[in-house]
């Protein structure tokens, strides 16, 4: 069973009695949904895509979010939302693409992302991200788009990427790489 209420002008919160166990998908992006996503979504055991793109929620993260241990996508960009990426998200083992971007997350990137090894994309793009990038993403091998960027990120970049980037790509060469950097600044 999906719930799709995706593109249109529902306002107002989201209920904390959402659904039930059989849910599998819950697409309520591009609204002008607000208040904090609740933690009773953490109860629908068997959803698989989450969306809540493109509205107005604020506050933290729940950590609830990681006892989806069936989650395949987890969309939550373009919020409010602040604080920290809560490691508890790593324990969603079947997640495959995790999308961030344009919120207001300011905490260190949390490492239990890396234990994500079958993720394909990771978006946290356009948020107040601090410290280093951990040496762990080299164990991210499914991994075919990263966008990290816009965030306060320092340190510097760990050899695993390298190492990743060779793992993917090994005939990846210079001149290919200034046809894709040529690609980057079109596309801007």
């Amino acid at each position: 069973m999906n719930l799709k209420l995706s593109n249109n002008n529902l306002s107002g919160v989201i209920p904390n009695n959402l659904g039930n166990s059989r849910l599998q998908g819950v697409d309520l992006s591009s609204n002008d949904l607000i208040g904090e996503i609740p933690t009773s979504l953490g109860r629908l055991t068997s959803l698989i895509g989450l969306f809540l793109d493109g509205n107005r929620f604020s506050g933290n993260i729940p950590a609830a979010l990681g006892k989806l241990s069936n989650l395949e996508s987890l969309n939550l960009g373009k919020n409010h939302l602040t604080g920290a990426i809560p490691g508890e998200i790593g324990g969603c083992s079947r997640l495959l693409i995790l999308n961030l971007t344009g919120n207001n997350l300011t905490e260190v990137f949390p490492v239990e992302l890396t234990s994500l090894v079958a993720l394909q994309v990771l978006d946290l793009s356009n948020n107040g991200l601090i410290g280093g990038l951990p040496r762990q993403f080299g164990g991210l091998k499914m991994l075919e788009n990263l966008n990290i960027s816009h965030n306060n990120l320092t340190g510097s970049i760990p050899s695993t990427f390298v190492d990743l980037l060779s793992s993917r790509y090994p005939s990846l060469s210079t001149g290919s790489l200034r046809i894709i950097r040529k690609q980057q600044r079109v596309m801007r």
